[in-house]
């Protein structure tokens, strides 16, 4: 009887140190805004959220967008301001009262509003795209909202940059968004990889620059050097070219999974095109 006594004690005392422990979880609902529509940012904020997800944190987001539809911008940061804010959902999110968020995630780049230097055109700007949306709301300045964060994540890593001052809010996180579960190769693309006995080099111009628009003269000259190589080159290159030597190898489609593109002063290898 002593011993059964005991048991439930020690039983009782784990369930209230399990109890104890749920009461003291703080969860977070976080709101992640990528403003600029491109490929290789998007693939940033992907395996943020990737992460987050994998993490148990809620995913408001019932499907993929379809980006097909997105607004042709022409001034660039002004339209993409105009656009995200007039969306039909963002609209309804930023009406919702039930809709609240512990964490803004936002990224850095093509972020600013308008930068309102002074202009013929300024007080037109400023009334027709900013004035309907702060009209009678007390908000903080630019500068203000521009330097109030209390973290800042940065896709780069000390191995690959100089060495800068940074602040304690800096975290560098390069690489983060990269899957550690890696699928198989193509089949035509081992065959290629397993016969270069000197290594692969491949070279895209990433997603919004294309191969085919550079000038003849330009190409010709990168045929000569690819050509002169010992590595293997595959070039994403998306229209047909005649007298091409043996080497670089070209394709139309994105045979390879990784390209390297360039971030601020990080050089980064994993666009996912």
């Amino acid at each position: 009887m002593c011993y059964y006594f005991q048991k439930m004690a020690l039983t009782t005392k784990f369930l209230l140190l399990v109890i104890s422990l749920l009461c003291s979880v703080d969860a977070y609902k976080i709101l992640v805004v990528i403003s600029l529509p491109g490929r290789s940012h998007g693939i940033l904020g992907e395996g943020l959220v990737r992460h987050l997800t994998n993490a148990g944190h809620e995913n408001m987001m019932s499907k993929r967008a379809d980006i097909n539809s997105m607004y042709v911008m022409i001034d660039l940061c002004l339209e993409v301001l105009r656009s995200t804010v007039a969306n039909h959902n963002v609209q309804n999110m930023l009406r919702d009262p039930t809709q609240k968020f512990d964490v803004v995630i936002s990224e850095w780049l093509y972020a600013e509003l308008y930068a309102g230097y002074m202009s013929f055109w300024e007080d037109n700007y400023y009334k027709k795209y900013l004035v309907p949306y702060i009209k009678n709301k007390p908000v903080p300045t630019f500068e203000e909202l521009k330097y109030n964060a209390s973290l800042m994540l940065g896709n780069s890593h000390i191995s690959l940059g100089e060495a800068y001052s940074l602040p304690q809010s800096y975290k560098p996180i390069g690489g983060y968004h990269i899957e550690t579960d890696v699928r198989p190769l193509p089949k035509d693309l081992k065959v290629i990889m397993d016969n270069s006995l000197h290594g692969v080099i491949y070279f895209s111009m990433g997603s919004n620059l294309r191969s085919e628009h550079f000038p003849e003269k330009l190409i010709r000259r990168f045929l000569d050097i690819f050509a002169e190589l010992k590595q293997t080159v595959i070039w994403k290159f998306e229209a047909n070219l005649s007298d091409i030597p043996k080497n670089p190898i070209l394709t139309a489609c994105s045979l390879f999974r990784t390209v390297a593109f360039c971030l601020r002063r990080n050089q980064s290898t994993s666009e996912f095109l």
